[in-house]
């Protein structure tokens, strides 16, 4: 029947799947997919160096939001002239600093997907994967890949595992002072939000940034997590089956009729 499910699949597998296809059709029109690995790795860098860049700020301004959480003011002092700032203010910058942190760390993942389709389509396709690339003189840095399959021998899965568990401990510890930086400024906001102490601005404030740092967290994690899907059915029938059946015998499937009936069924649930 219609929208039989499907398994489980992620939003990032979903990306990886679809470009792989992307991939096949490209070739399958003229195309030459390897002339997109340049741009692939020039993201890569981008996304990568955006991550860093946002993971430090929030790490900074958690740090001076921590520092001026005692008296709830942050003091700037300089030559010329000084000033204070609400510590209230740095907690809202800090959440919009964790949306972005949340929507490098997606972009990454997207791209290293890629990445991984990449090397799954001409390690499958391709024995001149390395020159190829080499001629387009990028980096072969996307050791968190599959490993490639050569013609005679088959690279250790023990290996790539491994290297992917260190890569893994890396991200963890860089990104270990922007979790435990979260976690305070969670506590903060929640802690602003029923002091009594706390004038409307800065409540709604603590309210924003609250809001912002649960479904940014929460927006990252969905990412990851593999949901139900369903079968197109119908598309696949309609579309694929009966064009394949009326080119080669010039007529729809026998079973059309049963598909109508199913297809009637379903709409009227």
């Amino acid at each position: 029947m219609a929208g039989k499910s499907a398994p489980r699949v992620s939003s990032i597998t979903f990306y990886k799947h679809r470009f792989k296809k992307a991939l096949q059709h490209y070739a399958s029109t003229g195309g030459e997919p390897i002339e997109a690995y340049p741009k692939l790795k020039a993201q890569m860098a981008a996304s990568n160096l955006r991550l860093a860049k946002a993971s430090a700020a929030f790490v900074v301004v958690s740090a001076a939001f921590i520092a001026s959480a005692t008296n709830g003011m942050l003091n700037i002092k300089t030559t010329f002239f000084s000033f204070s700032i609400p510590a209230v203010y740095l907690l809202f910058i800090s959440s919009i600093l964790w949306f972005s942190v949340c929507m490098a760390v997606i972009t990454a993942s997207q791209l290293i997907a890629f990445s991984t389709a990449f090397k799954n389509y001409f390690g499958r396709f391709r024995t001149d994967y390395e020159m190829l690339v080499f001629l387009k003189d990028v980096d072969l840095d996307d050791f968190v890949a599959p490993p490639y399959h050569d013609v005679f021998l088959e690279p250790s899965r023990w290996a790539h595992t491994i290297r992917s568990a260190i890569f893994g401990l890396i991200i963890l510890a860089i990104l270990t002072p922007a979790a435990a930086a979260l976690y305070y400024v969670l506590q903060s906001s929640v802690y602003t939000i029923f002091d009594d102490r706390s004038v409307p601005l800065h409540k709604s404030l603590a309210i924003a940034s609250l809001a912002v740092l649960a479904f940014s967290t929460l927006f990252l994690f969905s990412t990851f997590i593999p949901f139900k899907t369903k079968r197109q059915t119908n598309l696949i029938r309609w579309i694929f089956l009966t064009r394949i059946h009326k080119a080669v015998w010039g007529n729809f499937p026998p079973r059309s009729s049963v598909w109508i009936t199913e297809s009637n069924k379903d709409q009227n649930k």
